[in-house]
């Protein structure tokens, strides 16, 4: 199958892995990979939820690069997407089973009905009781730090990549975004024994169960929502037929690579839209 490599989306779908990896194939030195490792012996694709690489480089000193590859069209972009722990949550604590509970509990009603904005009724509402159990689930953790130790959980996920390499494809202006992702500044508060991480919920008038929740001095957000909305409990989704309930880190990209630029730490390379 033939990739795009300009960073759009194929005409059925091709992930951003698949347009990743024919890029870094055609221009393997595009980083500084061939002048540190010598000849590229293959692009190995690894998506998929058993791998936390997406893509390895693999050389022939024997060296293997491991790749993050994420998609960026100027909001955020999540680091994991786990249920294990919740469900590991759930075993142990009768309140997180009760909030997942709650979650995937259907409010019942007809799918034919509309709200004055067009909405499913039903849909919204259960938007509403979802949302309330994620953010009780958010303050169940603020409280419960025997429980639940922030600092070991943000450590956990990180360390898994460490290791990697991480290629951002900046959809908007059209660039490939590389940086080490030892360089992330997160590693700096992880290892520093005197961190204590705090997390920011803060409820509005408007948005009154906020399912998410600032890391404070992080730029990073602690979520805890379905990993597929909500309509898959309808079915209702084209896309999906299942959700579950996760925790979420997600990045606030801009804020992530300005402060690398600035270090030095971040490298870009233009490609043709």
């Amino acid at each position: 199958m033939v990739w795009k490599t300009d960073g759009s989306p194929h005409s059925g779908g091709i992930e951003n892995e698949g347009v990743l990896k024919t890029a870094l194939e055609q221009n393997p030195n595009m980083f500084g990979h061939e002048d540190v490792h010598g000849p590229i012996i293959e692009v190995e694709m690894k998506a998929g939820t058993k791998h936390k690489d997406d893509l390895r480089m693999l050389f022939a000193n024997g060296v293997t690069c491991r790749i993050s590859a994420k998609r960026w069209s100027g909001g955020t972009h999540d680091w994991c997407n786990d249920s294990k722990t919740v469900n590991e949550l759930r075993r142990e604590s009768p309140i997180i089973d009760q909030l997942v509970r709650d979650t995937h509990t259907l409010v019942e009603g007809d799918l034919e009905e509309r709200n004055a904005k067009g909405k499913i009724v039903v849909v919204e509402k259960q938007r509403v009781r979802a949302a309330k159990a994620g953010f009780k689930q958010l303050q169940w953790i603020e409280e419960n730090p025997e429980s639940f130790n922030l600092k070991h959980y943000i450590k956990t996920q990180f360390e898994k990549i460490r290791g990697q390499e991480v290629i951002l494809n900046d959809v908007e202006n059209k660039q490939w975004v590389y940086y080490k992702a030892e360089d992330h500044p997160i590693f700096d508060k992880i290892d520093d024994p005197n961190w204590v991480p705090v997390l920011n919920i803060n409820p509005t008038e408007k948005h009154p169960f906020p399912t998410s929740a600032n890391i404070e001095g992080t730029g990073l957000r602690f979520r805890a929502v379905t990993n597929n909305g909500i309509t898959p409990m309808f079915g209702l989704s084209k896309a999906n037929n299942y959700t579950q309930s996760v925790f979420k880190i997600q990045q606030s990209v801009s804020k992530l690579l300005a402060t690398m630029e600035e270090q030095g730490k971040l490298k870009r390379v233009s490609y043709e839209g």
